[in-house]
């Protein structure tokens, strides 16, 4: 599960998903879509993990994987801005996102 979070924030191609853990993977991704992030990344709080977890009648070891997961991704987050600046990557497989960055190369050549 871990291994699957790390894959997906650093948008990699994802290993296969643990069926078995699809609850646990939902619970993280509803408390991450609230994340505060005005000063960057920050942690879920613990009382937000603990209350949905109550509420989704998870055990500990569900909330301890969802914190666990919490890090990995914060550990990405947190390797990624470590990045110098105007320096980023692109997954090959996101064709999009690498045609336009090979169109604003040839108009930085060009001079336009």
């Amino acid at each position: 599960m871990v291994a699957y979070a790390e894959a997906s924030a650093r948008q990699l191609t994802l290993p296969d998903f643990p069926e078995p853990l699809r609850d646990v993977w939902r619970a993280f991704n509803r408390l991450a879509a609230r994340r505060q992030t005005a000063a960057g990344f920050n942690p879920i709080e613990f009382s937000e993990i603990l209350a949905l977890c109550r509420h989704l009648r998870f055990g500990d070891w569900e909330l301890e994987l969802i914190e666990t997961i919490d890090d990995a991704v914060g550990k990405v987050v947190a390797e990624k801005a470590a990045q110098p600046a105007g320096r980023s990557e692109i997954p090959v497989s996101d064709v999009k996102a690498l045609r336009a960055w090979a169109k604003g190369m040839a108009a930085r050549v060009r001079g336009d």
